[in-house]
C-alpha cells in the first residue's frame, strides 16, 4: 500500500505498513459544503455507512452563509431545493432574508436523521493506494492523526484537495468560462 501527501507542495509518495484502519466506511466525503453534505446523505439513504469531514468549525459552506442561493447549472429539485423551500417557511430565525442559521439547522437535521458521522475540525492529510485506486486517507484532528478505510472517497472540497495528493493530470479553473 501507498500513503501519498503533499509536503513543500510536492506529492510525496511512502510504502505504508499500516494493517488496520482506525475507521471503516462505505462512503467517506470530505469537506461538508452543499456538495459534501448533500453526497453524504444521500449515500446513507441509500444504506451505505458514511462519514464527513470539514475542516472547518461546522457544515454548510458557502451555502449556510448565503453565497450559494441558485442551482448550479439550472438543476432544479431534490434535497437542496426541499430544504431551501423549508427554510423559507421557516421564520424563527430570518436574518436579512438570507436563513443562515435554518441552513445550518435543516442541513444537521437532514444529516443526524440519515445517519452520518459529521467530523468538523478534521484535516486530511494523506490518501492511501492500492494500485491506482484510493482505499482511504490519512486524517489529522489537531491532536492526533488516524486512518480511515472507505470503498469511497467523495472530493467536495472547495480546493480539490485530495485531488492534489493524485498522479491525476490537473487543470484550474472552469472551461465554461474560458479560464482553465
Amino acid at each position: 500500500m501507498i500513503l501519498s501527501m503533499l509536503e513543500n507542495g510536492l506529492v510525496v509518495k511512502r510504502t505504508s505498513d499500516i494493517t488496520d484502519f482506525d475507521y471503516r466506511c462505505n462512503v467517506l466525503c470530505v469537506g461538508a459544503g452543499s456538495a459534501g453534505c448533500y453526497a453524504a446523505d444521500s449515500a446513507a439513504r441509500e444504506g451505505a455507512t458514511v462519514i464527513l469531514l470539514e475542516l472547518g468549525e461546522n457544515i454548510g459552506g458557502m451555502h449556510v452563509c448565503g453565497n450559494v442561493t441558485g442551482y448550479y447549472y439550472g438543476a432544479r429539485g431534490g434535497s437542496y431545493e426541499e430544504d431551501d423551500k423549508r427554510n423559507k417557511e421557516d421564520t424563527v430565525f430570518v436574518t436579512n432574508e438570507r436563513q443562515w442559521e435554518q441552513r445550518q439547522i435543516r442541513l444537521t437535521e437532514r444529516l443526524n436523521e440519515s445517519g452520518v458521522k459529521v467530523l468538523c475540525r478534521h484535516s486530511v492529510i494523506g490518501l492511501y493506494f492500492d494500485g491506482d485506486r484510493v482505499i482511504g486517507v490519512l486524517a489529522f484532528d489537531g491532536e492526533r492523526r488516524f486512518s480511515i478505510k472507505s470503498d469511497i472517497t467523495v472530493d467536495a472540497t472547495s480546493d480539490g484537495h485530495l485531488v492534489i495528493m493524485t498522479d491525476v493530470k490537473k487543470q484550474y479553473g472552469r472551461a465554461s468560462d474560458g479560464r482553465v
